[in-house]
């Protein structure tokens, strides 16, 4: 009785009214019990007393209570938590963003109301949402839901390291749940992303990359498992392996926001591949595709530098045509350039390509032919570089440059000195002669104010400061790229700026 009071009393009076009504089932069921136990007792001749009867009836309704207080207990419980658990969720669902801060996705586990896009979210509805969880869990700690819910909260918060342990003990209290497999390896991976230790990094990734594989196990075709894990790979450097994951990928689903995003990886990474670059922006060019040109620049901006000085010394071989054919004429190259420029210089602040196409515009038809003609004989004195005849590339540079610098063109004087230092570098190992021409090389990308040409020249300086075992040199040199490097988004030669700075 003691146990009963307890649990009427202390029912809230909301979760008394929470509580349905019994069923016509329950109550056949209950009646049936006393009848079953009514026709147990044996049978007496003599009369029982009415006051034994309500003795004998009162006891029985006290046992059957008794023997469902643990049911009421656990039905109560399981009200309360569905309660909290509600109130999570409607207040989840609105904010909740289905995007990690490096581009995975996670979606909710039930239709969601909130934005589709990455944007910062309501902190206070998290919060509440974070709340009530914790709530629901206190009530019922194997409420796995809940504990789903918790951890996207956390994963919303950016706490990855607190989302992973929730995923995590959805995983350990018994077989695997793809919610929580996936959920945990979004969290793995960016936690790897994060970390400044390239072997933790790369043990997370390999986690990460191990979970969204068991979830295509359970599901093979789970659209957030095979996305995340294309991610992953990318990360890594396993990009051939991503690329044949994000065909797959498109193949189903070729339409959805989550492609487009895809198709920008899969361009980031065929854009390491300069031919393919140039196949794109003579595409481009040809068909006046802006919005390809923009998304070139904005993905792959440190292929830009060449991409424009390779069309617009294109544009001079195409002569006054405003079409050839498959190929684009000077016109369209001229309007490819400077849409390139344009997206560029926003995406990295680096405006010394005005000047360049300025340059070019400035050009008189003579001027033009002659310039032509110049970068020709310059390409061929490459060639006999590149076959080991590094004495007639140096016999043949001096009448190109003064050439060169009449003309003003400080752009082709970088190629022109880097191939003079060159010759003498490799030629004769001639550090002394080969150093002065980098020199030059640096005065005149400074000249032309293009911090790849800058971060070129740094790199030739910093090889020769090396050979001759001038490290202090070296590592000035190569810190002042690794900065122009970093700052407009020369992603290559910042990797070429990591890679000496080390040997350093």
């Amino acid at each position: 009785m003691a146990g009963l009071l307890a649990i009427l009393e202390g029912c809230a009076e909301e979760d008394a009214q929470a509580i349905a009504p019994p069923s016509e089932k329950e109550i056949q069921e209950t009646l049936s019990l006393i009848q079953n136990a009514g026709r147990k007792v044996p049978a007496s001749p003599r009369r029982v007393p009415s006051w034994r009867r309500w003795a004998l009836a009162a006891a029985a309704v006290i046992g059957l209570v008794g023997l469902s207080a643990p049911l009421v207990h656990d039905y109560l419980g399981r009200t309360k938590s569905a309660g909290f658990y509600s109130q999570a969720r409607a207040a989840l669902e609105g904010v909740y963003v289905p995007v990690s801060p490096n581009g995975l996705r996670l979606e909710l586990p039930f239709p969601s109301t909130g934005s589709r896009q990455r944007a910062p979210a309501d902190e206070d509805a998290l919060n509440h949402a974070e709340n009530f969880f914790h709530q629901a869990l206190a009530v019922r700690e194997d409420m796995t839901e809940a504990r789903l819910g918790l951890a996207l909260v956390y994963l919303n918060k950016a706490r990855f390291s607190d989302a992973r342990l929730e995923f995590q003990k959805i995983l350990s209290s018994g077989s695997p749940n793809p919610r929580a497999l996936l959920g945990r390896g979004v969290t793995l991976c960016e936690e790897g992303l994060a970390s400044r230790d390239p072997a933790e990094r790369k043990t997370r990734l390999e986690s990460a990359l191990a979970d969204f594989d068991a979830v295509l196990k359970i599901d093979p075709v789970s659209g957030e498992a095979q996305y995340n894990k294309a991610l992953t790979l990318y990360e890594m450097g396993r990009h051939r392996e991503a690329l044949a994951e994000i065909d797959r990928y498109l193949s189903r689903d070729p339409a959805s926001i989550w492609s487009q995003r895809l198709r920008n990886f899969q361009l980031k990474i065929r854009a390491t591949r300069s031919e393919v670059v140039d196949k794109e922006v003579n595409r481009a060019a040809l068909t006046r595709d802006a919005s390809a040109l923009e998304r070139l620049a904005t993905l792959a901006p440190y292929q830009i530098p060449n991409a424009i000085r390779g069309i617009l010394k294109s544009s001079l071989e195409a002569g006054n045509s405003s079409h050839q054919g498959e190929s684009p004429g000077a016109a369209s190259l001229i309007w490819a350039a400077r849409m390139l420029e344009t997206t560029y210089s926003a995406v990295t602040g680096d405006r010394s390509y005005k000047r360049l196409l300025d340059f070019y515009g400035g050009l008189s038809p003579p001027e033009r032919k002659k310039k032509n003609l110049l970068d020709s004989r310059l390409e061929k004195l490459v060639d006999l570089h590149r076959k080991g005849n590094y004495e007639t590339a140096l016999r043949n540079t001096p009448l190109l440059a003064r050439e060169y610098q009449a003309l003003g063109d400080y752009w082709q004087l970088v190629n022109l000195y880097h191939l003079r230092g060159n010759s003498f570098y490799y030629n004769k190992a001639d550090f002394r002669s080969a150093a002065r021409e980098y020199g030059k090389m640096l005065r005149c990308a400074q000249y032309a104010a293009a911090p790849d040409l800058i971060a070129r020249a740094l790199a030739c300086q910093a090889s020769i400061f090396n050979e001759e075992h001038k490290y202090d040199n070296g590592l000035a040199a190569l810190s002042r790229m690794q900065e122009i490097a970093r700052k407009y988004r020369l992603d290559s030669w910042e990797a070429y700026a990591h890679q000496y700075l080390g040997k350093a």
